[in-house]
């Protein structure tokens, strides 16, 4: 059973110290003790502590230099990876600065940290689409791992087929930006419906919402016809809600 520690009594020496030591944990996947890392992101953000930020952004630097590098788009830009390191953190600190409230839709470190890894991947793209790379089409990994939903459908997608045609493909299907935000989040990122509203909370009402819509959007292409014919050995869906 935890101790009751009085975190706001702790320095944020103390607490980057703590942070550190339970990632270690959450990394080795044992179970870590998250209320230290939380409270050095709250600091970070609703209090504005520079210190705190710097902590974070040394804490975590070495994990979105890992992702930046496996991403399949970055062998091929002219940029280094700081460049993308730098990008990553902006994107998270933009998008809970304008919102600090948003910190508490988080449940977990993983969520922080699935977060955190898709401003990294989103950097990547983003930079890719700007630049227009010749030959980077993706691949399943990196575009669209994963189609979530329940025990009785296939749960896997080869990731030797490329992305661009199925990936198209949903696109096509997609009726509403709502749709297109919950594919790229739900799809691509294997996010959970708290998740994408965390992401994307002005776009939709509730968490329910979300959750409403994904079902509906998979539903839809549970029946297409083109989606069975063309990919029906090629998808596997867990249920990730």
């Amino acid at each position: 059973m935890s101790l009751e520690i009085n975190l706001s009594t702790l320095t944020i020496t103390s607490l980057a110290y703590r942070c550190r030591q339970e990632t270690e944990r959450y990394y080795r996947r044992l179970q870590p003790d998250e209320r230290y890392c939380f409270e050095l992101f709250r600091r970070a953000i609703e209090l504005g502590s520079d210190w705190a930020w710097d902590c974070i952004f040394k804490q975590y630097t070495h994990q979105v230099t890992v992702w930046t590098r496996r991403h399949e788009a970055f062998a091929i830009v002219d940029e280094d990876c700081d460049y993308f390191v730098n990008r990553a953190f902006a994107k998270f600190w933009q998008a809970f600065s304008r919102n600090p409230l948003k910190l508490t839709k988080f449940n977990s470190l993983k969520g922080l940290l699935k977060y955190l890894q898709l401003c990294t991947y989103t950097s990547v793209k983003e930079y890719v689409e700007r630049s227009m790379v010749p030959h980077y089409v993706g691949s399943f990994e990196d575009e669209i791992p994963i189609i979530s939903d329940g025990p009785d459908l296939p749960t896997r997608i080869d990731s030797q087929m490329k992305a661009e045609d199925l990936w198209q493909h949903v696109l096509e299907i997609v009726k509403t930006e709502q749709e297109r935000i919950i594919a790229e989040g739900y799809f691509s990122y294997d996010m959970k419906p708290k998740e994408i509203y965390a992401w994307h909370e002005d776009a939709f009402v509730d968490v329910v919402q979300v959750r409403r819509i994904k079902d509906n959007f998979l539903a839809r292409l549970r029946r297409d016809k083109k989606l069975l014919a063309d990919y029906r050995d090629l998808l596997i869906l867990k249920d990730n809600d």
